[in-house]
């Protein structure tokens, strides 16, 4: 089991042990979609698999606290020119609480400061602390003023980058804004062989924009630091601006 069907088993899982289900009545479901290998070997894969999961809730459930969860937080935001609305779930009296059990990625971080942003910009009797628990780490974003404007920032690049590309690529930028330097954004862009690793660059939609050149301009370095920044100050990090 491995892949795709390794995620999705886990995922199951957690959300049956969170949920304080019955996780061994989930063997022979697993089983008959053709998801684990026959006869003991499977189970023992099974039960493998399911200590690591219990681990992992463990540490999400430790995160809770043991309190109750809070009722969604319906959002309706004029932000300049635009107007966002939807719906917070996850929260906690502590914090909005986003888990995933798989190693940490640019993506989780970008929407977990997104709906932080979004919760804070919200004049409600809500928790403003955000609280992101992943396989490998665990990042918090402290309470902020300002969201309001961070946001509208965001929108207004989004819509932007809807009419032109961007030279905003997430994990390269988060590598410049974080160590200042364009070679460390080259390790995130270019291909690792060694570590059987793709590069940011080699994703198909940013070939199609850009091509084979790295477009680490003064645009990619300003873009870098001012949509990144402060998201790396909510966390805690370190960033260099340059």
């Amino acid at each position: 089991v491995e892949g795709l069907e390794l995620y999705s088993l886990k995922q199951e899982l957690l959300e049956v042990v969170l949920g304080g289900g019955e996780t061994h009545e989930l063997l022979p479901l697993f089983r008959s979609r053709g998801m684990l290998p026959p006869a003991r070997h499977g189970e023992q894969l099974f039960t493998r698999i399911l200590g690591e999961v219990e681990e992992f809730a463990a540490r999400v459930q430790k995160s809770i606290g043991g309190r109750g969860m809070l009722d969604p937080l319906e959002v309706d935001l004029q932000l300049g020119a635009f107007r966002l609305t939807g719906r917070l779930e996850r929260l906690w009296p502590h914090s909005l609480l986003h888990y995933r059990y798989a190693r940490l990625k640019m993506k989780d971080i970008m929407r977990s400061w997104i709906e932080h942003l979004v919760l804070n910009s919200l004049n409600q009797p809500y928790p403003k602390q955000t609280l992101l628990v992943m396989e490998n780490e665990a990042r918090t974003f402290a309470p902020l003023d300002g969201a309001a404007a961070h946001l509208e920032n965001l929108l207004n690049h989004y819509w932007q980058g809807l009419l032109m590309p961007l030279h905003f690529f997430p994990r390269s930028s988060l590598a410049y804004a974080t160590k200042g330097t364009l070679d460390a954004a080259r390790k995130e862009w270019r291909d690792d062989s060694f570590n059987n690793r793709l590069g940011e660059g080699s994703d198909p939609a940013i070939l199609r924009c850009f091509g084979a050149t790295e477009p680490f301009d003064e645009e990619f370095c300003s873009l870098a630091v001012e949509l990144l920044a402060p998201m790396m100050e909510a966390a805690g990090e370190k960033g260099q601006r340059v």
